[in-house]
């Protein structure tokens, strides 16, 4: 799987979040990658972060936190 941009991971997450009317009950924000940039893209949800994102893992964590 190869790696998605930044843009790329923002526009998921907000189409997922609108699709699922999730956009007033999760704070979505981004952030610098902190210490982490070389397994990016990375994603944290509460505690847990996730690295090396591509579009069909982060669409399975969305699914797996929030559906």
């Amino acid at each position: 799987a190869s790696s998605i941009s930044k843009s790329q991971v923002d526009k998921i997450i907000k189409k997922y979040l609108n699709e699922h009317n999730l956009t007033n009950k999760i704070t979505f924000k981004g952030q610098l990658c902190s210490d982490n940039c070389s397994k990016g893209p990375v994603i944290q949800i509460g505690d847990t972060e996730y690295f090396e994102i591509d579009e069909q893992k982060l669409k399975r964590i969305l699914h797996e936190n929030f559906a």
